[in-house]
């Protein structure tokens, strides 16, 4: 009898199988349940005859082998095209041939590759484990996505894709629904780490995987990466937040006159008066030229007027500085990857390495995207085709240095001087782009950026063609709000973060949560957040049955449970005891940066 294997439900349907008898020379003698008919026609006399002869010399040399109570097994195709399945059994004198069409096995096989191979090829990351949560097998997206090998994954927990970000509700919430078996499955957005510290952003989904009998087999999660997509949306949000501010400065722009706007509206003006005057004698490729110039003009005064409204700003004082925690590493290499297709168009190649070791910054994020976007659309326009521009970041100390260097003509030695005055500009010359002195704003407008930011912006001329722009952004930045904060809390038993998580979030604190001192150690190295909640079980009010004691901690003090204790804080925590304690911390953080000056 053969057993019916199950695979999670019912795959297929006891398999037939059936028997002949023949000699060694393969006679037929008998056939059980119409055996025969598997082959279709006239019932041979010799078994071989229903197959090649390549296949009748592997069957006769099969036989020849059998011992009593051996068998021997093999896969032929008859020469009817029927895939079989065949067991060779020696009985005695005689041998049992037990056959089994295999046309349905090798269709579900097929199905299992096509099923293999969208596992291997899925841009979706996907994990399976073990009844136990121990990982029997990630894809090739999962470990690409998280940056592991194999071998550090495998019979390992998916616990180390943890990033702290989340507070444990969030993770009983999931698994509630995971073991309910009417519902075994969630979905949401979550927040993980990868091997090297950086956090991705995944759109997950766990499903449990149960046998017809109701018994857990196992687990299967995918992970789509969104990361992507959330610092889009936070672009979109910041671009709108623009808007509002330009709509503020709608009414000045009436008042703003230039000579600059003059040139390019009076080209403009001529250029169509002109072809409206040639319009039935001019050449087709006349009026497409006259056409292209005026979008350029077009073009020309929209940036010109973009430039302004940004230096108004500035020098009005009314430049918004809306800084926020932030990988500056991060930012580059996403401004470095909006700016490859423009360089492929132009045959431009871009390449970007970092080094060091980075840390969280306090910056604003727009302005320093155009800060890169500036200096690097530059490099672009005036690099020739074939050629590569090197962006670097790199950190030494307290300093991050950022380089972007270009091919093209170079800047003449007498403009470099003046080359991030007001009205320094480039202009293109022939067919290769050269830099020179004009009225562009563009530069200046990042040199006053990177001011705001603590930095400084320099360039050079490279010792044969090229030139580099240099950019570097010292210490990580100012606390000026609740947002430049970041707090972590270490609580083993999950007693305190329900009194530290609505009040620190509703004020944009960046809130990090870790149990084990794995945990811990991983995020004070990654994130070195400003704060520290420590559950404090033994205080004599813990003792005396007053509950425990919640000590907070900067992380400049924080020694393990025996450090400078800041403050400390008995739950049920009040709002309001939240909101003085980050003021304090504020206040303190900015003291002791003027007194480090």
């Amino acid at each position: 009898m053969i057993d019916h294997l199950e695979l999670g439900s019912s795959l297929f349907a006891l398999k037939k199988y059936s028997r002949i008898i023949v000699t060694r020379d393969l006679q037929v003698i008998s056939e059980i349940d119409d055996a025969l008919n598997l082959f279709s026609g006239e019932p041979p006399d010799n078994f071989c005859e229903l197959f090649s002869e390549a296949d009748q010399q592997e069957i006769r040399q099969n036989i020849i082998k059998l011992k009593n109570n051996d068998v021997i097994s093999l896969a032929l195709t008859a020469l009817t095209t029927i895939p079989l399945e065949i067991m060779m059994v020696q009985n005695g004198q005689q041998f049992e041939l037990i056959c089994c069409d295999a046309s349905e096995s090798l269709q579900f096989l097929e199905q299992l590759a096509t099923f293999y191979r969208y596992f291997l090829t899925t841009p979706v990351a996907i994990c399976m484990t073990d009844p136990d949560g121990l990982i029997l097998e990630v894809n090739p997206s999962f470990l690409r996505l998280y940056g592991y090998e194999l071998e550090d994954v495998i019979g390992g927990n998916p616990r180390i894709l943890k990033s702290g970000r989340h507070f444990p509700q969030l993770y009983q919430e999931m698994w509630q629904q995971i073991s309910d078996p009417e519902a075994g499955h969630w979905s949401g957005e979550v927040i993980n780490r990868a091997s090297g510290g950086d956090e991705v952003t995944v759109m997950l989904s766990i499903s449990a995987v149960r046998k017809t009998s109701g018994d857990l087999q196992g687990y299967v999660a995918s992970a789509f990466n969104i990361s992507q997509q959330k610092k889009l949306e936070q672009q979109l949000k910041n671009y709108n937040n623009e808007l509002k501010d330009l709509n503020a400065l709608k009414s000045e722009l009436t008042a703003i006159t230039s000579h600059d706007l003059k040139a390019p509206i009076n080209s403009i003006i001529s250029r169509i008066n002109l072809v409206k005057d040639s319009l039935d004698t001019m050449p087709a490729e006349n009026i497409t030229e006259h056409l292209d110039k005026m979008i350029a003009a077009g073009q020309q005064m929209g940036e010109f007027i973009n430039q302004l409204l940004d230096m108004e700003r500035i020098e009005a004082g009314r430049v918004q500085f809306e800084t926020e925690r932030l990988n500056l590493e991060t930012l580059l290499y996403s401004t470095v990857e909006l700016n490859r297709l423009t360089a492929t168009d132009r045959q431009v190649a871009i390449s970007y390495q970092q080094e060091g070791t980075f840390l969280p910054i306090r910056a604003d994020r727009m302005k320093l995207e155009q800060v890169f976007n500036n200096i690097l659309s530059n490099a672009i326009n005036y690099s020739p085709p074939g050629s590569t521009i090197d962006v670097s970041c790199r950190s030494v100390d307290d300093v991050i240095q950022i380089e972007i260097a270009d091919q093209g003509s170079g800047i003449p030695p007498a403009e470099i001087a003046g080359i991030f005055d007001r009205f320094s500009q480039v202009r293109k010359k022939g067919a290769l782009s050269t830099r020179a002195h004009g009225s562009g704003l563009g530069l200046n407008i990042v040199q006053k950026y990177v001011d705001l930011h603590n930095g400084t912006v320099s360039v050079r001329n490279g010792a044969e063609r090229g030139c580099t722009f240099t950019v570097e952004i010292h210490g990580r930045g100012k606390i000026s709000s609740t947002a430049d904060l970041a707090a972590l809390i270490i609580d083993s038993a999950g007693q305190i973060y329900p009194y530290l998580e609505a009040p620190l979030k509703s004020r944009d604190v960046c809130c990090y949560a870790c149990k084990t001192p794995q945990e811990m150690q991983r995020i004070l190295a990654n994130e070195y957040p400003e704060l520290i909640f420590f559950l404090d079980n033994h205080s004599p009010a813990a003792e005396l049955g007053e509950g425990p004691l919640v000590k907070v901690f900067l992380n400049e003090g924080f020694r393990g449970d025996n450090g400078q204790c800041f403050q400390i804080l008995q739950p049920p925590i009040a709002d309001l005891e939240i909101h003085s304690l980050l003021t304090d911390v504020i206040s303190h953080l900015a003291r002791s940066s003027h007194e480090g000056l």
